[in-house]
């Protein structure tokens, strides 16, 4: 039988999938997924909240670097 490839979202989409279903524990997910229980309620807040983007990976990228040359001195 082959692989079958998920990427993360669709992974995040099929854990809340079964939460929902009330049969897993948050624990139980957590582990099976290889995330921590405290990733799991930051994402399930974010579903809640409305948002229709909030299985989408977020940016991982700094907003600024502070060691960075000022703006003034660039040529």
């Amino acid at each position: 039988m082959p692989l079958r490839e998920r990427c993360p979202v669709q992974e995040r989409v099929a854990m809340f999938l079964y939460h929902d279903t009330g049969v897993y524990t948050v624990e139980g997910l957590a582990g099976r997924y290889g995330i921590s229980r405290e990733t799991f309620y930051v994402w399930k807040r974010l579903r809640e909240s409305g948002a229709e983007d909030w299985y989408e990976e977020f940016s991982r990228a700094p907003d600024r670097c502070p060691h960075a040359t000022p703006e003034e001195l660039v040529s």
